[in-house]
This record gives structure tokens, C-alpha cells and sequence, in this order.
């Protein structure tokens, strides 16, 4: 029958009303038919083979997509008939309100991805095994195929979405073109089904529109989408974030989706909601910085979460990490079920600071196991006892504070997670008074940084346009260069590791290879903008234009010879035999992308590698997801929007002993000169002075510890302030007038003379 209504309407190019509802009812009561169609739907090639007249062989039916059970790059689905409701039944919403969740309940994106393609593997070669068993399966393939043609659907209309729900199936990773998909997501019916939503708040249209959104915005650069999706367009990007987080809320949090309703419509919701949300977040975390940024942070946050453990202690204490990059290896981490899969799914859901929280719990559960942590009395009475297994020693020359650094502590691998006692070595050869209970070793680490990253001290490290630094690819390859990137990873990684904010101001692409991410074209923008704007105006260009530029698929480069010590032009092709094809017309958009996957991702790669290897020896890559790129950069530097240090923060958490009180004359003239009489510069050196550090803390003074604090020396009024960074201690003498102290505090912050100053 429904062949019959479909011949008769081959002369009209979309399906009528009436056809629709016939269309779906037939395939709501036909799974075989309704299989087949999502197949086609899908790309998958259904191929036929003439039967023999004697009839010893069956027609083979045949599916290009792989069919094997452990296929990772299977990501199509086949899903039932969407219900009229996406809510569960009363019973069911008390029975899970009133149960514990556990990790095996609320498995992470990933996971449940893993279990939906065994499924629908499995499903697959259900279908082909029972179309070899049919006499008429040419017929019922052509008639699939009639069902899943993309011109048919025109109108949005409830028979309309409930038939695509059945063709269109969620694929998270997008190996393979679905050409319905394609074709839809590529037509007006992509803002008919967002205003459908709208108007009738229908969760499978917002499924539907979720899936052909995603595969939308792979196609679409950062300009294109802010000047289509703002918020006087038909689909405002802030609104599309705004409603997923309202629904994400429920789905994660509120009635969570468990693992084993894989054919729970709420489940496609989850996971089609899931990946959009995180795609626009991705590039919006690509125009935080810009002026035209399509949504403010606070909009991306769930309402507060009220986890079962503070998030001081949310973190499980393990016996060790790993450079294991899988989420669940992250979701495992933290002791609350629904936390741990927001956070390895959706962190951006939680604000920073919390993450932050979250993040040190991690740090400090892991340092019960490599430091025996104790208090800064106790580092300080065993600091020279050869029996503390849980710290090395090292001594250090500070004119040769790079090469004595590297070959001490880069041999450590690993174990440069315990702590580090450092004794400096003057320019006589004698050590420098002081005993590390960790304010030294801040202080050694926060210079051997700056050095290490400073491309006129070390050439490691290039200055990129916007002022950031990316790996000086000028060098040539070896393993000795590799040897000195995999040294700075470590030594980044450990600051990170203590919470020891450092100088270096990264590029975001390497910062996205950090969390191991790819970067594509628009990446390119926020490393080296003009060669971006270039590159991208390839698309645009006619095809006389693109001839007369003589551009071929390879790229040349400039590289330091080691022997001759001389930059030499290196040619890399970007394809085997690409140096013998020139960009034309209809290569121009493989030849920008390809072009700007070898400037980022490609070229350095091993350098990368190196740093990666040493990063990730103290930071397992899952822990660090919990951040986006702009994000990392703050965990690693702090807030560079705050010049010099927050002075009136310091003086509300500042402590006072010995005899001085905040009353007093001379502790208002101390806060008058940092705070008015200092600049930028010289508070981050005073800073420095005082906690060994020239950042402040990222979450603020509160987060100091232990408390700041000014100690009275009396009878020394002809001496200079010292301090004891270890216990964030400034020992200020009382002087006699505010010039005196002035002069006294710069002269001491400014000498730069270690622990023999006084």
C-alpha cells in the first residue's frame, strides 16, 4: 500500500500531510522496513548481487559500514519511534529520587556512546541476516530508500519530526556524512525546527534540531556564526545555550539519565543535547576574549549543586595517576556519582572557582600518597634529616640555574610529585643561608620558569603576534631539543601540581594540545590572526586569483641547521605528491584546512609530544579537561586582568604579631605606600618578596596559606624588612617615618640578594 501511495506521488517532490502520517504509522508497525530506511538515511550502500537460475546462491547483501562488534568508528544508531513523552512515569521519578546513585548508574558520554554502537552493531546484523532471507528485499530497499529521500521533507509538522526521529539517528563523533542529515541541516528546515520547539516546547524536535545544529556548525566558521546566530537572528545562539541548560540540568542532575536506558528517548536527548552544548561552548571559549562573544559565562552555570561530600574532599584518594586521557578515568576520581559525570562531561556547568576547589582536591588526594604531608613546622625541623623518604634535595648555582635544574630534576620523571627541597649555591660557591619548608623552592621554581620560557634567554619558545608563546618550530628536530621540552612540561606540570602560579603566557592552540584537543582553522585566529585572515580568504577567491597566487599543497619553512648553524629552507609537502598539485577552485577549501592543520597540529608535533610527556608525568590529561584553554591559562598565571597585586584583598586577610595592630600609624602608612605609591611592578616584586611568589593566589589572599602576616622586629629601625616565605611572614622593623619605610621596603623588594640580604 504504502509503495503505491509513494508511486503516485513520484511526480511531487515532498510528502504531503496525509503521506507523512502513512509513512510513519507504516513504519512504527514495520522495524524490519523502518531499519532499513534509517540505514539508508545513514550512507549506509545496501549492494545486490543477481541471483543465479539455479537458485544454488542466495543474493548477498552487503553493508560498507563495518559490522564488527568492537568498531570504534561506529557511530550510527537505530532508535525507536520517539513516545509522546519524554518524562518518566511517577512510580519510576520516586523510585530513582528516593535510591543512591552509583558510578555503574551514571556512566559518562563516552561509555554510554561505547554501549549504544555494541547495540546498534548488534541490531545491524540482525538486518542484514534477515534480508538475505527475503525473496522481496530488492522491493523493500527501493521503497526505503523512497522514504529516506531528503526532498520529501518540506513541512514541519508533528508526523514530519516523528518520522525523522525514526531516520535520523544521534552520531557523536561524525566519522561518516549521513546524507539525510546533511541535506536537512543545510535547508531552512533547521530554523523551522528550532521555532517548532519554541512554539510547542517538543523535546523530539529540539533532538532533531540538536543533531542537524551539530552537524551544521562543522561547516561553519567563528565570523559566519556570530553574524547568523546572534541574538536578532531566527536561532539565537544565547537562547540554544540558555534552553540545553535548563534541560541538561535535568538530565544530569535533577533526574538523571542512567546507563541502561539506551532506548530511552530521555537518552537521546542527553546525548544529542550533550554534544551541541559542548560544541558551542568550544567556540565560545574560542571568543571569550572577543567584543562580540555570543554569551557571558554565568550563562553556561547550572543552578548550585549540592553534592553529597564538600568539594574540599570530593576527590577519591588513589594510588597513583596516570597520563590516562580517558573521561572515565576523570569520573572515577570524585566520590559524588552525579558531580563526577558533570565534571567529565559538561564541567563548563560548574563556575570556575569551584572547579578550582575541585582541582585542588584532586591535588591534595593525590599528595597523601606522594608527600607526606605534615606542617611547615614539622617540613622545617626534618628538612635536613636523611630519613624523609618523601622528598629529593637538590643544590643549585644560580648562575646556572637552568643546566644544574634540568640535570637534577629531570631525572626524577614521576617522582618530581614529591616534594623538592632546594638550596641555593651563591656566586662564591658557599650555600646561602635559609632552610626550603617550600617558600625556596617557589621561589627557585617561579625563576627557573621565567628563564626556561624566555625566548631571549632560551630558544624553546617563540613570541607569536598576540604576544603568547608557541613552540619555536625554527629549531631542528632532535632528541636533545625534545629532551629539553620534555623538562619544561615537568616543570610547568609541578607548578601546577603545588598551585605555584608562574609568568608564561601560552598560546591557546598550544594550550588546546595541552588538553588534548585538535585545532582547526579557526584556532589558526589565536595564534597568528593575519595569517588566518590570508588563509581563509582562500575560499572566497575566484579561480583566476587563486592561479595567479602559484600556491601548491606544500609549505615552506625556515630551520636551523645544527652544523652550519644557519636557517635552511625546508619544503613539506601536505600530502604525498603534494608539491606537484597547485590550488585551484575546487581544492581551495581542502588546501586552507589542510593547511591550517599542519601550522597547528603538525608542525612542532613532536616537540609537543615531548612537552606532553613531561607535562603529564604530574597532571594526568583527564584532570586538566576540567578546564577550557583561556581557562588552563588562568590555573597556570592567575587573572591577568588584575594589574600588579589586589592590595585591599591582602589587607583584609593580612595577620599582625609582635606588637603591631592595624590601628597603628606606621601599618597605615605601609598600606598607603602599596597601595598608592607602588606600581604594578613593584607589587608583584613586594609580593614576591614575601610569599616567594609574584602572583597572587588565583582564588584570592583567602586561599594563602598559611595567613599573610606582618611581624614587629623592634631596635632595628637602620635595618632592611626581611621575610620568611615559607610562612608568607614579612619582618618589618618600626620605622621612624613613611619615607624611611618607603625607601627600606624597595630597596629590600628590589635587591633581588636572596637570603643574605638584611
Amino acid at each position: 500500500m504504502l509503495a503505491n501511495i509513494l508511486e503516485m506521488q513520484q511526480q511531487q517532490q515532498f510528502f504531503s500531510g496525509a503521506v507523512l502520517t502513512i509513512c510513519r504509522y507504516t513504519l512504527q508497525q514495520q522495524p524490519l522496513l523502518a531499519s532499513v530506511a534509517s540505514l539508508v538515511a545513514q550512507g549506509e550502500s545496501i549492494l545486490h548481487s543477481s541471483s543465479k537460475q539455479n537458485g544454488d546462491d542466495d543474493d548477498v547483501v552487503m553493508m560498507d559500514a563495518q559490522d564488527d562488534d568492537d568498531d570504534d568508528d561506529d557511530d550510527d544508531y537505530l532508535v525507536h519511534a520517539p513516545q509522546s513523552s519524554l518524562s518518566l512515569p511517577n512510580q519510576q521519578q520516586q523510585q530513582r529520587n528516593s535510591s543512591r546513585y552509583t558510578r555503574q548508574d551514571l556512566q559518562t558520554v563516552p561509555k554510554i556512546n561505547e554501549l549504544y554502537q555494541q547495540q546498534q552493531s548488534k541490531r545491524k546484523k540482525e538486518v542484514v541476516a534477515q534480508l538475505q532471507t527475503m525473496p522481496d528485499r530488492h522491493e523493500l530497499v527501493a521503497l526505503a530508500k523512497r522514504i529516506a529521500r531528503p526532498e520529501g521533507f518540506v513541512q514541519i509538522e508533528p508526523d514530519t519530526i516523528g518520522l525523522l526521529s525514526m531516520l535520523i539517528n544521534t552520531n557523536l563523533q561524525q566519522h561518516r556524512t549521513q546524507p539525510l542529515l546533511s541535506s536537512l541541516a543545510f535547508s531552512t528546515r533547521m530554523e523551522d525546527l528550532w521555532n517548532f520547539y519554541l512554539q510547542h516546547n517538543d523535546h523530539h524536535a529540539l533532538i532533531l534540531f540538536c543533531d542537524l545544529f551539530s552537524h551544521h556548525l562543522l561547516a561553519v566558521d567563528d565570523d559566519t556564526f556570530l553574524q547568523n546566530y546572534n541574538s536578532n537572528g531566527v536561532i539565537s545562539a544565547e537562547r540554544i545555550v540558555l534552553e540545553l541548560k535548563q534541560i541538561l540540568h535535568e538530565l544530569y542532575w535533577v533526574k538523571p539519565v542512567l546507563s541502561r536506558d539506551l532506548n530511552d528517548p530521555r537518552m537521546r536527548l542527553f546525548l544529542t543535547g550533550t554534544k551541541l552544548w559542548n560544541s558551542l561552548y568550544e567556540r565560545w571559549c574560542r571568543l571569550v576574549r572577543s567584543t562580540n562573544s555570543f554569551a557571558q559565562e554565568f550563562m553556561w552555570w547550572f543552578p548550585r549543586l549540592i553534592a553529597s561530600v564538600s568539594d574540599e574532599h570530593g576527590a577519591i584518594i588513589q594510588d597513583g595517576i596516570g597520563d590516562d586521557e580517558d573521561d572515565e578515568n576523570l569520573a572515577d576520581s570524585f566520590k559524588d556519582p552525579k558531580m563526577a559525570r558533570i565534571l567529565s562531561c559538561i564541567p563548563q556547568a560548574v563556575p570556575f572557582d569551584r572547579r578550582v576547589n575541585l582541582f585542588t582536591s584532586l591535588l591534595r588526594a593525590d599528595k597523601l600518597n606522594t608527600q607526606n604531608q605534615r606542617s611547615v613546622l614539622e617540613q622545617l625541623l626534618t628538612a635536613n634529616s636523611d630519613n624523609n623518604t618523601n622528598h629529593a634535595q637538590v643544590h643549585i648555582r644560580r648562575d646556572q640555574l637552568y643546566a644544574d635544574s634540568k640535570d637534577q630534576l629531570n631525572k626524577l620523571g614521576s617522582r618530581l610529585r614529591h616534594k623538592v627541597q632546594v638550596t641555593f649555591i651563591n656566586q662564591h660557591g658557599a650555600q646561602e643561608a635559609g632552610i626550603d619548608g617550600g617558600g625556596v623552592f617557589k621561589e627557585f621554581l617561579d625563576d627557573l620558569i621565567k628563564q626556561a620560557f624566555d625566548p631571549q634567554q632560551k630558544s624553546l619558545f617563540s613570541v607569536t603576534p598576540l604576544q603568547t608563546l608557541a613552540i619555536n618550530t625554527s629549531l631542528p628536530l632532535s632528541a636533545e631539543n625534545n629532551d629539553h621540552y620534555e623538562f619544561l612540561g615537568r616543570v610547568l606540570g609541578k607548578a601546577l601540581y603545588e598551585s605555584i602560579l608562574v609568568e608564561p603566557q601560552l598560546s591557546l592552540p598550544f594550550l588546546n594540545q595541552l588538553l588534548g584537543k585538535l585545532n582547526t582553522l579557526d584556532d589558526l585566529k589565536n595564534i597568528d590572526p593575519e595569517f588566518h585572515r590570508h588563509l581563509a580568504g582562500l575560499r572566497n577567491m575566484d579561480a583566476t586569483s587563486l592561479s595567479n597566487l602559484g600556491l601548491y599543497f606544500d609549505v615552506t619553512t625556515k630551520q636551523l641547521n645544527p652544523q652550519t648553524k644557519k636557517l635552511e629552507t625546508i619544503v613539506t609537502e601536505l600530502f604525498p605528491g603534494g608539491s606537484d598539485v597547485p590550488v585551484k577552485k575546487d581544492n581551495a577549501i581542502r588546501y586552507v584546512h589542510t593547511m591550517a592543520h599542519h601550522r597547528l597540529n603538525t608542525l612542532g608535533y613532536s616537540q609537543t609530544k615531548a612537552f606532553l610527556r613531561g607535562f603529564r608525568d604530574l597532571i594526568p590529561a583527564s584532570w586538566v579537561r576540567l578546564f577550557s584553554s583561556w581557562e588552563l591559562q588562568k590555573l597556570i598565571s592567575g587573572d591577568d586582568s588584575i594589574k600588579g597585586i589586589d592590595v585591599a584583598g591582602l589587607k583584609r586577610h593580612m595577620q599582625y604579631s609582635g606588637g603591631y595592630h592595624p590601628s597603628q600609624q606606621l601599618i597605615h602608612w605601609f598600606w598607603e605606600i602599596l597601595q598608592d605609591d607602588f606600581s604594578p611592578l613593584e607589587q608583584t616584586q613586594f609580593l614576591k618578596f614575601v610569599t616567594s611568589c609574584s602572583r597572587q593566589p588565583l582564588l584570592g589572599f583567602s586561599a594563602l596559606a598559611p595567613a599573610p602576616c606582618i611581624q614587629q622586629v623592634r631596635n632595628a629601625a637602620d635595618r632592611l624588612p626581611t621575610s620568611s616565605t615559607c610562612m608568607n611572614l614579612l619582618k618589618l622593623p618600626c620605622y621612624e617615618s613613611k619615607n624611611q619605610l618607603k625607601e627600606k621596603l624597595l630597596y629590600a623588594i628590589s635587591a633581588g640578594a636572596g637570603f643574605e640580604l638584611s
